[in-house]
């Protein structure tokens, strides 16, 4: 069992609601600790990875970067606690991203399509209810790995919404019957309004890209979905990092190239947000898409 499913299935989402902030940290650090000492191969995993990378593969750099992970679940469940004003003034008091909303409202405002990609980097479940309490329109390819936490994100996502501090959060939802992820993302981008993914999953419309001298597969199809949308818009690397004192920070990259020159841009910003806050990747405790013979062995 993944950390993930383990997470979802303790009984933890039972008793998540009203919940303080500090509480559930405290109970998912706890719970994530707990199942990494009980699957020290984790670590393996890890440390092939960053090997395969050639990038530091000390203990202290893999305890980071398990730390790492188990917050990017506290920051998921968090607004499962059902305390929507409490969770929208946490986003208001803990992060800095006025910059970021600055440039996507000008994006916006000239009447363009908006595609934001991101990476399994660092707080990346904040960025969307971040740009959602700006009152952005937000449209969310996203894939659940359990009815559980998929249900409760839909239910969560209206509640939000009707609460009247959210813009209407629009998940698309992988895998679900009737959902086509392109088609609706190059509607919203059509509409001129925010689509939102990631770009680091492999995909049948992924291509080689290059990550700190190795190849990946990378992209996701966004290139070719930016393309089939044929409006203008643009696009934009976003990264989510965690800061001193539970501070975040939002930072957001103009891609100014086209094409498939697109993909090669946004992993050159993968790689400098990595260099910069290592262990915070936390992709890394994942089987990373390698193109095969890309693999630094």
């Amino acid at each position: 069992m993944s950390l993930s499913k383990h997470l979802q299935t303790s009984g933890l989402l039972s008793v998540i609601r009203g919940m303080p902030p500090q509480q559930l940290e405290e109970r998912v650090i706890a719970l994530g600790d707990a199942w990494y000492r009980e699957h020290p191969e984790e670590r393996d995993t890890i440390a092939r990875n960053l090997e395969a990378f050639g990038l530091d593969a000390s203990a202290s750099t893999i305890d980071g970067i398990e730390r790492h992970t188990i917050l990017h679940y506290f920051e998921k469940f968090l607004p499962l606690t059902d305390d929507i004003a409490s969770y929208a003034a946490f986003l208001e008091e803990h992060v800095d991203g006025a910059e970021g909303i600055s440039l996507l409202e000008a994006s916006l405002a000239a009447r363009r399509g908006v595609c934001i990609a991101t990476a399994h980097f660092g707080a990346v479940e904040f960025i969307v209810p971040f740009l959602a309490l700006h009152k952005l329109p937000m449209n969310v390819v996203i894939r659940f790995t359990t009815e559980q936490l998929s249900v409760g994100a839909h239910e969560q996502a209206i509640a939000m919404e009707k609460s009247g501090r959210f813009s209407l959060i629009n998940l698309i939802e992988i895998g679900r019957p009737k959902t086509v992820a392109a088609m609706q993302m190059a509607a919203a981008l059509r509409r001129g309004e925010i689509a939102f993914s990631v770009f680091d999953e492999k995909t049948p419309y992924s291509k080689p890209a290059d990550l700190f001298g190795t190849k990946v597969w990378g992209g996701a199809g966004l290139d070719r979905m930016i393309d089939f949308a044929n409006t203008q818009t643009d696009l934009y690397a976003a990264f989510m990092l965690r800061e001193e004192g539970k501070r975040y920070r939002l930072e957001l990259r103009r891609i100014g190239e086209t094409g498939g020159g697109r993909i090669d841009a946004i992993y050159r910003t993968l790689q400098e947000a990595v260099t910069r806050n290592l262990t915070q990747w936390y992709f890394l405790h994942e089987e990373i898409p390698f193109v095969e013979e890309g693999i630094r062995l």
